[in-house]
């Protein structure tokens, strides 16, 4: 009897020791994504190379174990690639790449099961959605959300990457198969060599809820599920970027054509050249302040102004001897309705008004950005770099972290924003900042693992960021900070036995053998 319960005893350890090898956690960094990231519902969707299913759909809540598989849409190591997110009817939408049905748009409610496919537009249409910057660079895919349907382009090959490439086909979907049709009659342009302004490609905008879109110089109205040409503008295969400017003045959008500034209400009548601007020369509006519309002017002496309509007069509030005047700020150009530009030696601020113009002689304020009231720049472009904060209209700043070295600002969170400070070639500090000397705090050391660390994307009060843990940019990985030292960390894939621990119960449940032996009266 004795004998017996040993054996027992001794199977049962040997298979308690195995099962609990069998469910060892196998941890691996998720890396950069291979797609933009999308928030939808709270967290944050995106694709990402998983070391078992390849790049597929993931879902990232925050937590730093947490990142999980929606679906493997397609079996194996390469993945589907998802790209192109969207929402649309409470539901997540986006374009995958599968061996069953080629380039394709799918839509997720979160789950595997709620996962499925809408409609191959490979196969159907014979074109391919790909993942290029449609939006200004801004969106992959996706160039108009208008009411409950979404607009996309079509091009002629697939892992067609290169923003030069020519789209053939827009395309309209309401989220439904039969909704998802082909818009007949455009004519769009990918991208071509230009001698002096780069590429030209096709340019849209949405105004009045109607889509509108620029190739070749002509511009052009999608009309339900048909397109029709509006007018002829100014327009070069080797001059300026004829193209919309995403600004509405008076009740009209504007279009830079080829060096000349052009007006549209969305009919033939209403798009003309704009008045208001004697003699145009290589203008690029800026912004709408209140009723002023400020714009760049590049003279015919080599000298760059910054002029300003107001009330049908043209005046200029700032000239520079040279084409060195800039936007600090491309993306968000206004800083509590200032514009701010820099020059080789000084920082100018305007509202469009020249008792609200001035300029500091010197360069003072580097890579601005904004966090509720509080407005946060480097003060140097070389090292070492000065947090500070800064008022747009006096430009006068307040120096709140010195000796900072090659900074960069990475995102936001509730606490502040985040910033990190490179004290050495392989070391990447991370600070959070509220404005305040007493609010700026170190939260991360990143000592030995990291070489930089640049932002990619913002949900709520986290802020999501790629670190590179090498100077040639390899292995790149994805952090998360919510501005606190517990809340920044590595986001990591968890998995058991190459096994996802959400899809097997190994290591859970009671292994039969183990049933026999308790069943054993003896």
């Amino acid at each position: 009897m004795m004998h017996r319960i040993q054996r027992h005893f001794t199977l049962l350890i040997t298979i308690l020791l195995s099962s609990t090898s069998a469910a060892e956690s196998i941890t691996k960094p998720v890396g950069e994504p291979c797609s933009s990231m999308f928030n939808y519902k709270g967290k944050v969707y995106f694709c990402a190379d998983h070391p078992l299913y390849g790049k597929e759909l993931h879902v990232a809540d925050g937590g730093r174990f947490t990142t999980k598989l929606v679906s493997d849409l397609d079996p194996g190591l390469g993945g589907s690639s998802p790209f192109g997110f969207f929402e649309l009817r409470d539901h997540l939408y986006f374009f995958a790449e599968t061996t069953a049905d080629g380039y394709a748009l799918w839509r997720t409610d979160g789950s595997e099961q709620g996962t499925k496919r809408i409609r191959s537009i490979s196969a159907d249409f014979d074109v391919y959605p790909s993942p290029l910057p449609s939006i200004n660079g801004k969106r992959e895919t996706i160039v108009a959300e208008i009411g409950n349907f979404v607009y996309f382009e079509g091009f002629a090959a697939p892992q067609e990457t290169d923003w030069r490439a020519e789209p053939l086909k827009l395309f309209r979907t309401d989220g439904t198969q039969s909704g998802t049709v082909e818009i007949k009659d455009t004519f769009l342009v990918g991208g071509f060599a230009s001698s002096i302004s780069g590429w030209h490609r096709t340019s849209y905008q949405v105004f009045n809820n109607e889509l509108f879109y620029i190739s070749y110089g002509e511009l052009h109205r999608v009309d339900q599920n048909d397109a029709h040409k509006i007018q002829d503008l100014p327009f070069s295969n080797s001059g300026l970027l004829t193209e919309f400017s995403n600004i509405v003045f008076n009740g009209n959008f504007l279009i830079s054509a080829n060096g000349s500034l052009w007006r549209s209400n969305g009919t033939s009548q209403g798009t003309q050249a704009l008045g208001d601007i004697d003699e145009p020369n290589s203008v690029i509006p800026l912004a709408v302040i209140g009723s002023n519309l400020l714009y760049k002017f590049f003279g015919p002496n080599n000298e760059t102004q910054i002029r300003v309509v107001e009330a049908g007069a043209d005046n200029t509030l700032i000239t520079e001897p040279s084409s060195s005047l800039y936007l600090l700020s491309q993306s968000n150009p206004e800083f509590d309705s200032q514009l701010l530009f820099r020059t080789q030696d000084k920082t100018i601020s305007t509202n469009g008004t020249a008792g609200g113009t001035l300029s500091v002689n010197r360069t003072n304020i580097n890579f601005p950005r904004q966090l509720g009231n509080t407005f946060f720049a480097f003060n140097d472009a070389v090292n070492p770099n000065t947090l500070v904060t800064f008022s747009p209209q006096s430009l006068v700043v307040n120096t709140i972290k010195t000796g900072l070295n090659e900074s960069s600002m990475v995102g936001e969170s509730s606490s502040g924003v985040l910033f990190t400070d490179n004290p050495s070639r392989y070391s990447t500090h991370l600070w959070v900042s509220d404005g305040t000397s007493n609010g700026t705090r170190l939260i991360k050391r990143l000592s030995g693992t990291s070489y930089r660390m640049n932002g990619v994307h913002q949900e709520g009060g986290r802020a999501y960021m790629i670190n590179l843990p090498n100077a040639n940019g390899s292995a790149r990985e994805l952090w998360h900070s919510d501005g606190t030292s517990n809340g920044t960390y590595r986001l990591d894939f968890r998995y058991d036995n190459g096994e996802n621990p959400d899809d097997s119960a190994q290591g859970k449940a009671i292994p039969p053998v183990l049933n026999l032996l308790l069943d054993d009266e003896d």
